[in-house]
């Protein structure tokens, strides 16, 4: 009697163990996947985490774009400066002083135009950083002569003050100045090409004459 008992006991005690073992076999299987669950979302957490890194890497580059591009922006606000520095102008909007405007290897001088029996300036200036030219009769009672407006009663010029010849002299006059009768003393061999005004005009032809010394670069020596 007392071994059915005891057998009674011991099966009791392993049925025990068995629900035990069973239990906590259950308890650690849904924990391990309770865990891989959570290691799952803690990577996906991380891709999602990553995925927002890329994107702030992304918004970080195209804040570095923009960044240049205010810079670029802002050199480009400063290229006008850059671009007057390119073109200058001697005498600015100065009708009484011959200039040159400057641009890149260009020179281009104020220059006279007689047009339809009117003598105008061609007055060059720099615009906005390029070349431009304003087109203006001188004021009255001036002239444009040479690419610059001067007072005077006269209408031809002689540098050198008439028949010079032992001084290179340059002649011109209004409204005569592409003309080839105008222009400076020359020497062809020992004669002078010596170029005067007559009668407010350029006199046409040149005065001959022949240098007792020879003659060198438009004068007698």
């Amino acid at each position: 009697m007392e071994s059915k008992k005891a057998s009674a006991v011991l099966w009791s005690l392993i049925i025990v163990l068995l629900l035990v073992i069973a239990v906590g076999s259950y308890f650690i299987f849904s924990n391990g996947e309770s865990s891989s669950e959570s290691s799952e979302n803690i990577v996906s957490d991380g891709e999602s985490a990553g995925g927002e890194s890329i994107v702030n890497k992304n918004e970080n580059t195209n804040l570095e774009e923009n960044g240049d591009a205010s810079i670029n922006q802002d050199s480009n606000e400063g290229s006008p400066s850059s671009k007057d520095s390119l073109c200058t102008d001697s005498d600015g909007e100065d009708y009484f002083t011959k200039g040159v405007v400057n641009y890149k290897t260009h020179e281009i001088s104020d220059r006279c135009l007689y047009q339809q029996d009117t003598n105008y300036l061609i007055e060059n200036i720099c615009s906005d950083g390029i070349p431009d030219m304003i087109k203006i009769q001188c004021p009255s009672p001036s002239k444009c002569l040479e690419g610059v407006c001067i007072d005077s009663p006269e209408n031809c010029f002689d540098s050198d003050g008439g028949l010079d010849y032992y001084v290179k002299g340059k002649v011109t006059a209004v409204g005569d100045e592409s003309s080839t009768s105008g222009g400076f003393d020359y020497c062809v061999g020992d004669e002078l090409s010596e170029k005067y005004c007559e009668n407010d005009i350029i006199a046409v032809p040149p005065k001959k004459y022949i240098c007792p010394n020879g003659c060198s670069d438009g004068a007698c020596i």
